[in-house]
């Protein structure tokens, strides 16, 4: 499912919160592919919420 429309990367990283809360992983690619957005562009949302610890990753980002 591909979103519509550009999300802010607060709504992007709401949607990674709720696939890790479901699914307890996030794979940079299919998220990338679900939003619509640069595989860039999860790496770095995920980043954030590894800083906010939200998150930790299992492998880096590229």
């Amino acid at each position: 499912m591909v979103i519509e429309g550009s999300l802010s990367a607060e709504e992007r990283q709401e949607r990674l919160l709720s696939t890790l809360r479901e699914e307890n992983r996030v794979g940079i690619e299919d998220a990338a592919k679900r939003l619509g957005v640069h595989p860039m562009t999860i790496c770095r949302d995920l980043k954030a919420l590894e800083r906010s610890g939200h998150a930790r990753p299992v492998r880096g980002c590229r």
